[in-house]
């Protein structure tokens, strides 16, 4: 007899491959690739021992597959991929440095931050910065590799969109800026 625990794992890695399959299909299925997003990242939303980003991060393709999506001019479905991404980044640190050290991560989050993006977005990315500075010091060190960051990261704090305002002070809270 399976124990409960193993039961609950298993179905969570079928549920986790499922939608993936589902979001692959994102250029003809929007709305329920957005859909599908949101929960990948609800499942990612792991306040226990991380063994749920464990399932989301080794589906094979899917971290990849968020990155492609953040590359798409779909921008609806920004935001779930972006949040995917930032909920991964909330766990350990090995979970951390698999999202941060993606080829695509700084390009997609400098985009993410800027003006041009939805606030939706720069409000995710911003919190992104604010898990990633509290993270280790050589993770927290690439949101300096340019100063552009930390300059979106400053604009944000005076934003009128509360949401955004404070998801760039807490940022700003957690790791001051070292030129050197």
């Amino acid at each position: 007899m399976r124990q409960p625990i193993e039961c609950i794992f298993q179905t969570i890695q079928m549920l986790v491959t499922s939608l993936a399959d589902l979001t692959r299909r994102y250029t003809v299925w929007t709305d329920l690739a957005k859909d599908c997003l949101w929960t990948l990242a609800s499942i990612a939303d792991d306040m226990h021992q991380g063994t749920q980003i464990e399932v989301v991060l080794n589906e094979p393709g899917l971290v990849d597959l968020a990155f492609e999506i953040l590359d798409s001019p779909i921008g609806e479905l920004h935001h779930g991929a972006l949040r995917i991404l930032g909920n991964i980044i909330t766990g350990n640190d090995i979970q951390t440095a698999a999202i941060i050290s993606h080829p695509r991560f700084y390009d997609i989050l400098v985009r993410s931050l800027s003006h041009k993006s939805r606030c939706d977005v720069r409000r995710e990315a911003a919190w992104m910065c604010s898990n990633i500075a509290a993270s280790r010091p050589d993770h927290a060190d690439l949101l300096f590799l340019d100063w552009n960051v930390f300059a979106m990261l400053l604009e944000g704090c005076t934003s009128s969109e509360k949401k955004l305002k404070k998801a760039s002070f807490n940022y700003m809270s957690k790791k001051p800026p070292n030129p050197s």
